[in-house]
């Protein structure tokens, strides 16, 4: 009875929240070197955040997070892995090294088994592919082909994952590197994250609740979610998103 009552007065909230918000994200950040010129503006209706707040600390990223990331009931409504790229210029310099953040544009055609380009795939050319590790788990976000991430990516999406592939404190199955040895985030090559046939071998992996396989990244709030797109660019250094997102009720 009581979980009733909280989900119903959690659906009130959302209400609320859904009729009065539209979220712009504004955000660049430069994945090669340490920058000055890294910002994270977010422009919205919550009371709880000034009408526009530019991100440049710690302090308000917490407060994105808070007022933007879950649901009333603390269910996500942003994929883990968009909200911790959305943070990366209001966290320290070194988290870009530390969690070897890869930014890059495909710049072939995917092809199948038989040689012919694969419509199918997620990876198509011109597509921007975005990777980091945080606290053991990888996770990959992939446009399309005109650099558009649409929100939001659904339980059924292939464009943004996520794979345990070792512990918190970040310390990497060696399945997982280049050598196959180092245990380190640094050492981890990514081809082999984002094969299927790599399996790994230790029990903070293997024992996590997705046993190391690779997952689907995706927003979980049954309350609601975020609607729109965001349009990113990368000039080979200045990763840039921006858009407009509106919350709509409900479960993805």
């Amino acid at each position: 009875m009581k979980r009733t009552v909280f989900l119903a007065v959690c659906s009130l909230m959302v209400g609320a929240f859904v009729s009065a918000q539209t979220l712009t994200i504004d955000y660049q950040y430069d994945a090669t070197a340490a920058a000055t010129t890294n910002y994270f503006t977010f422009t919205g209706g919550n009371s709880r955040l000034p009408s526009a707040t530019k991100a440049t600390d710690a302090a308000s990223g917490t407060l994105f997070t808070t007022a933007y990331h879950a649901d009333p009931a603390g269910t996500v409504a942003f994929s883990e892995g968009l909200l911790g790229l959305f943070l990366f210029p209001v966290s320290p310099a070194n988290l870009r090294t530390d969690t070897k953040l890869q930014v890059s544009i495909i710049t072939t055609d995917p092809l199948d088994k038989a040689g012919k380009v694969d419509a199918k795939s997620p990876l198509q050319k011109g597509a921007i592919v975005i990777q980091y590790i945080n606290k053991g788990i990888a996770y990959r976000i992939i446009t399309d082909a005109k650099g558009v991430l649409k929100i939001p990516f659904g339980s059924k999406s292939t464009l943004t994952s996520f794979r345990v592939i070792g512990t918190e404190a970040g310390v990497i199955d060696p399945v997982f590197s280049a050598d196959g040895k180092t245990t380190t985030v640094a050492s981890v090559d990514y081809e082999k994250v984002w094969n299927p046939a790599t399996k790994p071998t230790v029990a903070a992996v293997t024992g996590s609740a997705s046993k190391g396989n690779i997952g689907i990244d995706t927003e979980t709030s049954p309350l609601f979610h975020w609607v729109g797109t965001l349009q990113a660019t990368f000039n080979g250094k200045a990763l840039v998103i921006k858009g407009d997102l509106k919350p709509a009720g409900g479960k993805v």
